[in-house]
Order: C-alpha cells, then sequence, then structure tokens
C-alpha cells in the first residue's frame, strides 16, 4: 500500500516526485559534503609587483632581460634584483649577433641599438651619392631631404640601447645609460670588468667617455644656473633646471660608489691572479699545464694594476668637481631670490611704520579727548580722570619702549647673507659698484622722500606737549 505523504502548504495532502528527489539530495549532502570545485579564473603569469621607482610588471621568469633593460632606464636597482630571481637569469651573458642588419642578441633578449641604425644609415647614404654621382646633380637642401627620408628608413625600429658592441656585458650597456647603481650591483654578482668587446673596449673605456659627457652637462647646467642671476625663470623651467642638476650630481655619487666597488673587485682579482701564478709555477715543476682561464687571468695583472690607478685618479677628479660645484652654489643666489629677499625686508619696514603711524594716532586722539574733558569739567573728574589719565601714560610708555626696541633691530646692520644679498641685487640694479657723485646723489634723491615720511613719524612721538599731556 502506498505510503500517503501529506504536506503543509497551499497545496496540502501530498509531494511531487521532484520535491521528493531535491529532500534526498539534501540529505545525501548533508552525509557526503560535495568536494568545492575549482574555477578557472585566468592565466597568471606571476607575481604582480611594482618598484619605488614606478615601474609596474610581472615577475615572470622569462622577462628577466626585458626587466634588465628597462632597470636601465632610471636605474632601478629594485627591478633588476626581481629580474636576478629568474631561475633563467644569468647576468654574464655578452652581446652577439648584429649580422648582416639582424638584431643584436644577448639572453634570451633581442635589440637594437642606436649607433646599428646610425651605421646602416651612413652605408645606405654613401650608396645613394655613388650610384648617383653624376647623373643627378641635387642642391644641398634637396640632399638634406634624401638624407632624412633615409635615416627615416634606415631607423625602422625602436632601440634599446644608444651604442651596442658585439662582446659587451649587461655592465656595458648599463654604464652608457648611467645606470651606475645596476652596473655595481651587476659588478657584485661576478661581472669581470676586464672583459673587451670587438673593438678593445672594457669597462674603463665607457667610463672614462661618460666621466667625460656628465663633465660637459655638469659644466651646461653651472651656465644655465649662473644666468639665472641676471633673468628670472618661469616656475616649471626653474624646476627642471633644478632637476636636471640633481640628476647630474647624483650620477656623480653613484658613478664614484661604481669606482669603489670596481677597485674592492680588482683587488680581489689580483690575490687570485698571485694565487694562479703560484699554480703556474707548480705546474711547470710537475709538468703539468694550468687552464686557459689561469693563463688568461695571469695576463691581466699589469692591466688590473694600472685599471686601480686609473680609478683613483678619476674618482679624485670626480669629488674635485663635487666640491667645486658645492662652493659655487653656496656663493650663488638667483635674481628672483634676491627680489624676494629684498621685498620681504621692505614688507616689514612698511608694517613697522604702520605700526607706529597707529600709535602716534592713538597718542593725539587720547591727547585731544584729555583737552576735552579737562576744559569742559574742570575738575569735576576728579581721581577718575587722572586714574585713567595716568593708565593711558602707563599703555604709551610700554608702546614707545616697545617701538624703541623694534626700531633698534631694524637700525642694526644686516648679516652677511642679506648685506650680500643686497649688494648683488644693486649691482645687478645698476647701483652699485659706481661711486660718482651724480649716481650718489640720484640715489639720495630717490630715498630723501621716504626719510622725511618716517622723520615726520618719529618726531610725533617726540613732541613735548604729548610727553607734558601724559607724565605731567
Amino acid at each position: 500500500m502506498n505510503k500517503v505523504v501529506f504536506k503543509k502548504g497551499v497545496n496540502a495532502g501530498y509531494k511531487s516526485l521532484l520535491e521528493l528527489k531535491r529532500e534526498r539530495e539534501a540529505e545525501e549532502k548533508l552525509k557526503s559534503p560535495e568536494k568545492v570545485r575549482n574555477l578557472f579564473t585566468g592565466f597568471i603569469g606571476g607575481d604582480a609587483f611594482a618598484t619605488k621607482k614606478g615601474f609596474r610588471g610581472n615577475a615572470l621568469d622569462s622577462n628577466w632581460g626585458k626587466h634588465i633593460f628597462i632597470s636601465f632606464k632610471n636605474d632601478d636597482l629594485e627591478l633588476f634584483e626581481v629580474a636576478m630571481r629568474s631561475s633563467l637569469a644569468d647576468v654574464h651573458e655578452v652581446v652577439s649577433g648584429g649580422e648582416f642588419g639582424s638584431a643584436f642578441l644577448i639572453g634570451d633578449i633581442g635589440f637594437y641599438s642606436d649607433n646599428f641604425f646610425a651605421a646602416q644609415a651612413k652605408l645606405l647614404k654613401d650608396g645613394e651619392r655613388e650610384m648617383n654621382a653624376g647623373t643627378m646633380f641635387l642642391s644641398r637642401a634637396e640632399w638634406e631631404k634624401v638624407d632624412a627620408k633615409i635615416d627615416e628608413m634606415a631607423h625602422f625600429s625602436n632601440f634599446r640601447a644608444k651604442r651596442a658592441i658585439r662582446g659587451d656585458t649587461f655592465a656595458s650597456l648599463a654604464l652608457r645609460e648611467n645606470a651606475f647603481c645596476v652596473a655595481k650591483a651587476m659588478i657584485d654578482r661576478g661581472v669581470d670588468p676586464l672583459l673587451e668587446n670587438e673593438e678593445g673596449d672594457d669597462l674603463f673605456v665607457i667610463l672614462k667617455q661618460q666621466y667625460s659627457d656628465l663633465g660637459l652637462e655638469l659644466h651646461e647646467v653651472t651656465l644655465e644656473i649662473e644666468a639665472t642671476t641676471h633673468s628670472i625663470l618661469v616656475p616649471s623651467e626653474q624646476r627642471k633646471l633644478e632637476e636636471r642638476e640633481h640628476t647630474v650630481i647624483q650620477n656623480i655619487h653613484n658613478m664614484i660608489a661604481f669606482l669603489d666597488s670596481v677597485v674592492a673587485n680588482l683587488t680581489l682579482r689580483l690575490q687570485r691572479i698571485h694565487g694562479d701564478k703560484k699554480e703556474q709555477r707548480m705546474a711547470e715543476l710537475r709538468k703539468t699545464k694550468l687552464s686557459a682561464y689561469q693563463l688568461w687571468n695571469i695576463a691581466q695583472e699589469d692591466k688590473a694594476m694600472d685599471h686601480i690607478k686609473e680609478c683613483g685618479e678619476l674618482r679624485a677628479y670626480l669629488q674635485e668637481r663635487l666640491d667645486q660645484h658645492a662652493k659655487n652654489s653656496v656663493s650663488h643666489v638667483t635674481l628672483a631670490t634676491l627680489m624676494l629677499r629684498q621685498n620681504a625686508k621692505n614688507s616689514s619696514k612698511k608694517a613697522l611704520l604702520v605700526r607706529r603711524d597707529s600709535n602716534a594716532s592713538n597718542v593725539s586722539h587720547a591727547s585731544d579727548a584729555k583737552s576735552a574733558r579737562s576744559g569742559a569739567g574742570g575738575s569735576a573728574g576728579g581721581s577718575g580722570e587722572v586714574l585713567a589719565i595716568s593708565g593711558g601714560g602707563e599703555a604709551f610708555k610700554q608702546d614707545k619702549q616697545e617701538l624703541k626696541e623694534e626700531v633698534e633691530e631694524e637700525d642694526e646692520p644686516d648679516g652677511e647673507e642679506d648685506a650680500q644679498a643686497t649688494a648683488q641685487l644693486m649691482a645687478l640694479m645698476g647701483i652699485a659698484g659706481d661711486t660718482s657723485q651724480e649716481k650718489k646723489a640720484g640715489v639720495s634723491a630717490a630715498l630723501k622722500p621716504e626719510e622725511e615720511k618716517l622723520g615726520e613719524i618719529l618726531g610725533v612721538l617726540h613732541q613735548d606737549e604729548f610727553e607734558q599731556t601724559f607724565y605731567r
């Protein structure tokens, strides 16, 4: 006999087969909970990260070469360390490729360089002139248009490096971009500073070129800063000039730190060379051979000693430039700064004159009120008026004492910086340095109205009638 199932609700008395199925499934779930299904949320290539210098990306192992090149742009040491955590990273790779117009290759990344495009453009320009010699006669302006088209054709892609030569290391590429912090980290990780490229250049040849470029840039920035003593820049240009100065000075400091790291590396290198020379003597006695790397390392002894000496001299030159720049910065004052200082001093003096005028006016009003009361009321005011006048006299004494102190402060000679700034401003305005009587007379005539006004204000405070009124 079928069991009747009663149901509470609108349709009471039975349950449908679907409802019974759902109840059974719910009971089974309670007995054995269903496993959580893994949902596909997309491909995640690596951990996302951001450096303090603004780079954002994913820490993919295959991106280590790309991250190293990007770290050259802002000398981002943090990004370089992320690249080196890759299991594929090898900081000892050197540049290869570049034959027959192909891209250069270092590690697992291909790239072009600006000097590569420039060489191709030169070949095309020379070929164009050779092919058209005697057949086409173009003016200088027309050849410039042809050369511009050739340059556009030769630069068929973006370049990642300004200059690259087969045999360059990552450190060589970093130095050409002034990424001294990244290059220093590479030296600390074992990059050999004595390796040469196909043109026979090692890191020290590149260092000398970068020193020359930095010195020239610092000289240009210094000239632009000196020009601000005679002209006023808009705020945006002033900020750009200050940023350029800060960048050049910071690059020089980073170059000094890089030189110190190289000297430490070569000092350890000399110790290994001495060890290899001992093994070489033992091998001669035993009639054995050293490895090719040991023989090459021994041959680098003189070169390493010369580079250590060059590093010391270069460091001294850099420090001398920094000291000279710091000395010039202390004595340098822009025209805008001079005008701001002079304006602040004039504003202070103007406020003092306004206060003196206000106090003199208060004294005059108090004297008029006292005269009116003494004439109208006679002795009716009694002791109350005497106390009021006495109180007013005490307040006037206090104000007079404060004004006297302020006058003494204003009359004190300016400090050395203010005096120097005033002298520079006067020199720029064509006043200082001219000792002629006509010039002095002109300056005195210009200052005379201000002196007369100040004398009138100060004279009010010393009139006998006011002193007799309040100190009778």
